[in-house]
């Protein structure tokens, strides 16, 4: 189950880098509207990453070698 958990995250990564990169000013008005939002806002940013990295965690196990980058990004999120 490794090698699918890789692609998401190869293609998810990709496209939120290339959406930061071609659409700055959306991201700015999104993590602003966040702040807006107070300590609800923490909370959908924070949910954000924990379903990103929960996924990881759960079917990404690898210790060992460059897919340890991943199985990290993961833990790191949860």
């Amino acid at each position: 189950m490794e090698k699918p958990t890789e692609v998401f995250a190869a293609v998810f990564l990709l496209v939120i880098g290339l959406s930061h990169v071609a659409q700055p000013r959306a991201w700015v008005e999104f993590f602003v509207w966040l702040r807006g939002k107070g300590h609800a806002g923490v909370f959908v940013n924070g949910f954000l990453s924990l379903g990103f990295g929960s996924f990881i965690v759960a079917f990404h196990n690898v210790w060992n070698g460059l897919p340890v980058i991943l199985t990290l990004l993961g833990w790191g999120k949860c």
